[in-house]
């Protein structure tokens, strides 16, 4: 999987291309968590759209755990992904664990929903 890191005033998106692979998602969470805490920066987009292959259901539940355990400071995290009733398993994971991450099909609602006036 390749990986596009851009950093803006406002938050810290990864854009994520290539065949679905779980380990290679968690380090794009991985490196999006870092460039939040290294930048002081409360905000991430992590978009997959470009990922291609089908996810199983279990990755999902992994993935929400791992977002979960990353250490605190944990930014808010938009996730953008075409399926994304079947990925909402990741964001009531990672919220039940405590983290704040919303799924969305749309980038521009991701966009909206991330710079809302939330203060983690």
């Amino acid at each position: 999987m390749k990986s596009d890191l851009k950093h803006h005033e406002t938050h810290v998106a990864i854009a994520v291309s290539g065949r679905w692979e779980l380990m290679d998602v968690f380090r794009a969470f991985e490196l999006l968590h870092r460039e939040c805490r290294e930048r002081k920066c409360a905000k991430g987009l992590l978009d997959l759209r470009e990922v291609t292959g089908q996810p199983a259901q279990m990755d999902w539940f992994y993935l929400g755990e791992r977002v979960a355990s990353m250490p605190d400071p944990k930014p808010k995290m938009a996730v953008v992904h075409p399926a994304e009733f079947e990925a909402r398993f990741a964001e009531t994971t990672a919220a039940n664990r405590g983290a704040v991450m919303h799924v969305f099909s749309d980038a521009g609602e991701a966009l909206r929903w991330l710079l809302e006036g939330f203060a983690p």
